[in-house]
């Protein structure tokens, strides 16, 4: 199995990395009196770690995890556990990887060397991976993007904001940016996100946590 490995850093952007578990051996002293955030922290240790910097007087600022509408049901009390301490989750893969943006159908497959890993997602029938793969999701992203006259990533990302995240969505350059912006300013309805959630259920799988157990 993977040993989850969690990252400690403050709001600046200054990192130290450490196995999960060992966040309370670190020297009172080597904390700077300012928010810290961490990264893949899962449900246990976001509470002994807003225990042990609440003790200290400095806030848990954040806490960085894999969470997209391919990614939630392996993160739900952690979601839960930091909504809780009101500690903002920020999201990495909101888009998980790629596959939430759209781009990518049987037609369409991730190039060379992504495809490795992509495909089983893309179009299944693989690794215990359903024929169609992801499409069913994909085909509600593109009809609730069609009513809403809004791209599928966008839909995407506003699902992830919608269930109170932060999203981090990657950009290659500025119109993708601006693109992702249009995330922003409105929310799916229940109903939309009740659909998105089932569709996301019925395809029997998850995109990969890239390794990382939240405990």
């Amino acid at each position: 199995t993977h040993t989850t490995q969690a990252r400690t850093h403050t709001h600046t952007g200054t990192h130290r990395h450490a196995q999960t578990g060992t966040y309370a051996q670190i020297h009172p002293r080597t904390l700077p009196a300012r928010p810290q955030g961490v990264c893949n922290y899962g449900p246990t240790y976001v509470a002994r770690v807003h225990a042990f910097l609440a003790a200290r007087g400095i806030p848990l600022a954040s806490n960085q995890i894999n969470y997209s509408l391919m990614y939630r049901k392996s993160v739900e009390a952690t979601l839960a556990k930091c909504a809780e301490l009101s500690v903002p989750v920020i999201s990495y893969f909101p888009l998980a990887n790629g596959l939430l943006s759209g781009r990518y159908d049987a037609d369409n497959l991730p190039k060379f060397p992504k495809s490795l890993t992509m495909k089983k997602y893309v179009v299944g029938g693989a690794d215990g991976f359903p024929d169609g793969g992801y499409t069913p999701l994909l085909r509600e992203l593109q009809r609730i993007a069609a009513a809403r006259g809004k791209s599928v990533p966008q839909v995407s990302i506003n699902y992830v904001v919608s269930k109170g995240a932060i999203p981090i969505p990657g950009a290659r350059n500025a119109e993708m940016a601006a693109a992702n912006m249009g995330a922003m300013g409105w929310r799916l309805s229940e109903a939309e996100v009740g659909a998105l959630e089932a569709a996301a259920d019925a395809i029997g799988f998850e995109f990969s946590s890239g390794g990382f157990r939240l405990e």
